[in-house]
């Protein structure tokens, strides 16, 4: 496969054996780069300060600020980088409210695989 770009993301999770099956997927793939890690969206919005990602995946439901906060701030102050929510639910409702807050894409945790979190992040950056 012929690399044209290095995608560089930042993953925000607070649940550690997500976070830690997406690191492992990401250690695997060759165009995708994880540049950090992030619990919540305090920490999502500093990290993206200091490692300017292509794309956020952003978790919506943690602790201290929430993931549709998040997405609305990074994409107020950082309107360069994409932002892909995912949630555990498939609720037609988190979708739309992850959109209006400015996300690019949405992925439901259980009913995708790491291959399609891969295509959604390279669909963003397209």
């Amino acid at each position: 496969m012929l690399i044209s770009r290095i995608i560089r993301v930042l993953l925000v999770d607070d649940h550690e054996v997500v976070a830690m099956s997406l690191i492992s997927l990401f250690d695997l793939i060759d165009d995708i780069l994880l540049v950090g890690r992030a619990s919540n969206g305090v920490e999502a919005i500093e990290l993206t300060t200091v490692l300017s990602p292509d794309v956020v995946l952003m978790d919506l439901l943690m602790p201290f600020m929430d993931g549709l906060e998040a997405t609305m701030l990074i994409r107020k102050h950082f309107p360069y980088v994409k932002v892909i929510a995912m949630s555990a639910s498939s609720l037609h409702d988190d979708r739309k409210a992850a959109m209006q807050a400015g996300a690019h894409g949405y992925v439901s945790k259980d009913e995708c695989s790491g291959s399609m979190i891969c295509d959604a992040i390279r669909a963003v950056i397209a």
